[in-house]
């Protein structure tokens, strides 16, 4: 199994930080089967975090998505902070994971 959730991970040739990628596997099996969170998961990040979180996903590093935003490092980081306390989370693994369990960002496109 950890071989197929890998694949779903990887973008084209592009694979999450090292931390995202050595977490993925042995998170999701515990996210996808936790119970879902009780508030309203609409309003629990806001669109900008929802933002960094999917291009996170997507691989990129924080100085790529800052990059990419037109917003400092910094900013990225105090997102992907902020994001991992709302969803009551430690890594960035389970980040991606509860995000995309959730529907906050949709699944990974494929190879």
């Amino acid at each position: 199994m950890s071989g197929n959730v890998c694949l779903c991970a990887r973008v084209g040739t592009r694979w999450p930080e090292s931390e995202v990628r050595s977490q993925l596997t042995e998170t999701v099996t515990e996210t996808v089967n936790a119970d879902p969170p009780s508030e309203d998961l609409h309003c629990c990040l806001t669109p900008r975090q929802i933002e960094v979180v999917r291009l996170t996903a997507e691989g990129m590093t924080a100085k790529e998505t800052a990059r990419h935003l037109g917003i400092s490092k910094n900013t990225v980081d105090q997102y992907i902070r902020q994001a991992k306390e709302r969803a009551k989370v430690s890594t960035k693994a389970e980040l991606v994971v509860w995000a995309v369990s959730f529907g906050l960002i949709r699944h990974l496109p494929p190879d």
